[in-house]
């Protein structure tokens, strides 16, 4: 019989959802653990940081980091059904949205969950019942508790760049991204057509939990319900179809890229990027005519060397540049961002 692998994760911990929905795709066999007090042992023991979603291997091997386990964990492992489209092009894409997924739309879920009261008690709520689960002395707890997770998390909100002065952006680049996906999403089940790819679980991940938070999950009930058809789908993603042609896709698929990506996240990706490497502490940088702040960070410099790297495989191709250029992503690609940017 397979052995199965152990997955410690939060269901309100977006990149922990992402990595469940796909090994459920794939039908990969494993146990699901939600983090708990109790449990914070394993983490001592496996010696890695105590973050989710943790991927404990058969061989005893540890895993973080929701990209890394999917793409050199799982992936090879695993690779029927392909997350990946076949075309070059919209298979860098699709690396792109995995990535805008994770390092951006990760803040507007954030933002969202602890701007208001009405959120701050309903996440914290939900955390605190989580975290004493399985401890007889958890219902006595669970108030002090959510007083301790708001005054915790509150503050990191600027952490992540959800700051006062970048409230008004991080709203807008939210319902953007809504309103694009709803569009897309209207005549076909999955971003890139009939099966999940890689960007549908890292989109799924901030999408869904946002879904269960009082304003985030409104906005997308009143003005998106193709994008909570899919959201709904994912929890359980099967094949149902071909990956789309990029040129079929694309009409529907520029406007997310270029109203969100293009927009928001690559100039801040790039400015942070730029950031780290000269060693400023922080980032700024105009988007939409403000002035939007935050502090550097040198994992997302990381990741987006990364992302390049990537890009060299579509450097050539001629449909990869031509979809980048309308969609106004190419400038972020096609220019040397700094000579140890790739190093970090």
């Amino acid at each position: 019989m397979e052995q199965s692998y152990l997955l410690v994760g939060s269901t309100m911990s977006p990149y922990s959802i992402k990595v469940r929905s796909y090994m459920d795709y794939k039908s990969i066999p494993y146990a699901w653990e939600e983090r708990t007090l109790a449990n914070s042992g394993r983490f001592k023991q496996a010696g890695v940081r105590p973050l989710v979603p943790l991927l404990l291997c058969p061989d005893g091997r540890a895993k973080q980091d929701s990209t890394l386990i999917i793409e050199d964990e799982l992936e090879p492992a695993y690779p029927a059904p392909g997350i990946l489209p076949g075309e070059p092009a919209a298979r860098f894409i699709c690396a792109l949205l995995e990535e805008f997924a994770d390092e951006w739309v990760n803040k507007l879920m954030f933002f969202q969950r602890w701007n208001t009261p009405r959120d701050q008690k309903s996440a914290a709520s939900r955390l605190a019942r989580l975290l004493f689960a399985g401890s007889w002395w958890a219902s006595a707890l669970q108030p002090f508790g959510a007083t301790m997770i708001t005054r915790r998390m509150v503050p990191r909100m600027a952490f992540v760049g959800a700051n006062e002065s970048n409230i008004a952006l991080l709203q807008k680049s939210w319902e953007l991204l809504v309103e694009g996906l709803e569009a897309h999403l209207a005549s076909r089940l999955y971003l890139f057509g009939g099966r999940p790819s890689l960007a549908d679980f890292s989109l799924y991940g901030q999408l869904s939990t946002a879904f269960t938070d009082p304003t985030a999950g409104d906005y997308i009930r009143a003005n998106a319900r193709e994008l909570q058809g899919w959201i709904e789908r994912m929890h359980k993603p099967h094949v149902s179809g071909e990956f789309e042609p990029l040129d079929a896709l694309f009409p529907s698929l520029a406007p997310v890229l270029e109203n969100t990506v293009a927009r928001h996240f690559l100039p801040w990706s790039q400015a942070n990027a730029r950031a780290w490497e000269v060693g400023d502490k922080r980032v700024e940088l105009e988007l939409d005519g403000t002035m939007y702040s935050q502090r550097c960070f040198k994992y997302h410099a990381v990741s987006l060397a990364a992302l390049r790297e990537k890009f060299g495989s579509v450097r050539s191709d001629g449909q990869a540049l031509a979809a980048l250029r309308k969609a106004n992503c190419l400038q972020f690609f096609a220019q040397d961002p700094g000579r140890r940017v790739g190093a970090v």
